[in-house]
């Protein structure tokens, strides 16, 4: 299955929706939406990516162990955008991927996946 995830944007609040779809032919196998504010926008993710699993069938044990992606994540979108740049440029320059993940932990110091994927980064140089 393929996973489309579109973000949309009215006024202060944000609509998630969330469309798996069935490779080969493209049809909807099942789809989902939550709507949340700009602060809760991480959650807002985290609800939906559990509700499609949920929809897809993963049990729910497997659910309760995965962690919640506030957790280990940011509600910082400055630290959110510079961290995407720096997973886009981590095999091409990973220097710069490295002062991209510096930036993103000095904008939010317990962002988790930044601090994880640095210690990734510096200890590959």
């Amino acid at each position: 299955a393929v996973v489309e995830v579109q973000v949309s944007r009215a006024g202060g609040r944000y609509l998630l929706s969330g469309r798996v779809l069935e490779p080969s032919s493209g049809s909807q196998l099942l789809a989902a939406g939550v709507t949340t504010g700009e602060r809760g926008l991480i959650r807002g993710v985290e609800r939906l990516s559990r509700e499609l699993r949920r929809r897809m069938g993963e049990a729910g044990a497997s659910l309760d162990r995965s962690q919640p992606l506030p957790q280990v994540t940011t509600p910082s979108l400055p630290a959110l955008r510079l961290y995407a740049r720096a997973e886009a440029v981590v095999e091409s320059d990973p220097g710069q991927a490295l002062r991209l993940l510096e930036e993103a932990v000095e904008l939010d110091p317990g962002f988790a996946m930044a601090h994880r994927l640095a210690a990734a980064v510096a200890s590959r140089e």
